[in-house]
């Protein structure tokens, strides 16, 4: 039967779990129509997904191992739905609308890189364990939105536009740190059974967004953007991508 604890071991192991964002992006949106007032909180999270972690390690001492994480996510769509058009298509006495406009979508794609020190203790068959170590992160952010909004002509016109963008967020290679408290079981010869608690603590800084298409009414405008791409400075391009979840997988033993 399989021993996590032998010197000298060289392993790999998968695990795949879901993890949810600590600190999701909040935006308040608030739509005073007349006399009622509606108030709602958009959420847009960084860092939740369903992740996929490859590792390889070695065993340094029956208790300490060095560990090699790699690690992406899936299913990392956050989506607002809230197009103002029903607004602008009625009469109001008052009309006042502020925070965000359209059915908005935002994709995560992003790359961790995790080297790590691993403590196990056996107790019996079972094996605990705690890691921890750098978490270097590469992260693609993907945002569309399709909007209606009411303008008026140098006529005192009012009209409508609909329009569809996307932007590109891109940045760096961010540090931060990443940590797990586990348990391992053999199930049979050089195979183990892992799951464990995970936590990653960073903040992601994009460097610039890329606006890749910006349609008015049907017609391409995007030649008309002055300030494309845009270099985002100091904090405007900093969000927390801090994350906790749950994975579960497969150790191999390599003799």
């Amino acid at each position: 039967m399989a021993t996590a604890g032998a010197k000298g071991q060289f392993y790999a192991q998968f695990t795949s779990g879901y993890s949810f964002s600590t600190n999701p992006s909040v935006q308040q949106n608030r739509e005073v129509t007349d006399n009622l007032i509606s108030m709602y909180r958009i959420r847009f999270s960084y860092g939740k997904g369903l992740y996929l972690n490859l590792s390889a390690g070695y065993r340094l001492d029956e208790h300490l191992s060095a560990e090699f994480l790699a690690s992406t996510a899936l299913f990392t769509t956050s989506h607002s739905d809230h197009n103002w058009k029903q607004f602008f298509e009625q009469e109001y006495s008052r009309l006042h609308l502020t925070g965000l406009n359209g059915d908005a979508r935002m994709r995560n794609a992003s790359v961790q890189l995790s080297p790590m020190f691993v403590y196990s203790i056996k107790a019996g068959k079972w094996t605990p364990y705690i890691k921890a170590g750098v978490n270097l992160l590469f992260v693609k952010t993907i945002y569309t939105n399709f909007y209606t909004y009411k303008y008026t002509n140098e006529n005192l016109e009012e009209y409508l536009e609909n329009t569809s963008l996307k932007r590109i967020y891109t940045g760096n290679w961010n540090a931060g740190f990443r940590g797990a408290i586990g348990i391992m079981y053999p199930i049979k010869d050089h195979v183990l059974f892992t799951a464990e608690f995970m936590a990653v603590n960073t903040s992601y800084r994009y460097k610039e967004s890329k606006t890749v298409k910006f349609d008015v009414d049907g017609v391409d405008k995007l030649s008309t953007l002055t300030d494309n791409p845009h270099i985002l400075r100091g904090d405007d391009g900093t969000v927390d991508y801090s994350h906790i979840g749950v994975n579960a997988g497969i150790r191999w033993i390599i003799k």
